[in-house]
């Protein structure tokens, strides 16, 4: 609540500042104040558009924290030498972008209000950023949405820009069997087998490794599950 206090006074000196509307969010949603943060994320984006430039100062006080991919990338940015300024602001600003459409998606998943999470995904997808976060939490709302097909294909899509998000695995094998993509399903496990052979990931997942395994007798044949169980 003094965070928010804080901010709202920042934001009286500089109303126009897209960092102040930012952090005024991360307070609000933290708080869950859904439709608040919402509306500061929103007010962010908008003055972004209108400004040219940020101080070098700013950039250090957009202060990500955690060890997310926002947070990591935003540092790694810090320490690259920049010889243009205005590309240095143009990525800063992609990047600052990027996290907040994709965290006003999660927000509008938590509220049920999941066209408006898919819509914020997608544009979050439009900046092209290399990330695999956000296809695999679109993935997930269209999956919840009953749109198998395509939560499959976003499926994919994070895995090829994240092949070790590891988390959605077993997501995808079990959306696979019940499409009964059989086929698609033993390739896939193929390849993640394989990912761990190279990173040695094994321990990390062994117990997804065996609910993998009990999902393959229930949906294959017994040649198929057979191949999965072996491996």
């Amino acid at each position: 609540e003094q965070a928010q206090v804080l901010l709202k006074q920042s934001i009286e000196r500089e109303p126009n500042n897209p960092i102040h509307y930012y952090h005024l969010g991360l307070a609000l949603e933290l708080s869950t104040f859904y439709p608040e943060a919402l509306n500061a994320f929103q007010l962010s984006l908008d003055f972004l558009g209108t400004l040219p430039d940020i101080p070098a100062e700013l950039l250090d006080y957009v202060l990500p924290f955690g060890y997310n991919r926002f947070a990591v990338e935003w540092e790694r940015a810090s320490f690259q030498n920049w010889t243009d300024l205005q590309e240095r602001w143009n990525h800063y600003q992609c990047l600052l972008q990027w996290n907040i459409y994709q965290r006003m998606g999660l927000i509008y998943t938590q509220s049920q209000q999941l066209e408006e999470a898919k819509t914020s995904y997608l544009k979050a997808l439009e900046l092209n950023l290399p990330f695999g976060e956000t296809d695999y939490y679109l993935a997930q709302l269209l999956n919840t949405k009953g749109e198998p097909r395509e939560a499959i294909h976003y499926y994919r899509s994070a895995f090829q820009k994240q092949p070790y998000l590891i988390q959605g695995w077993l997501e995808l094998v079990s959306l696979l069997l019940e499409e009964g993509l059989f086929q698609e399903t033993l390739d896939f496990v193929n390849d993640c087998l394989l990912l761990l052979q190279i990173n040695n990931e094994l321990p990390k997942i062994k117990e997804q490794m065996s609910e993998l395994k009990f999902l393959a007798t229930l949906f294959l044949d017994n040649d198929s599950a057979e191949s999965i169980l072996s491996a």
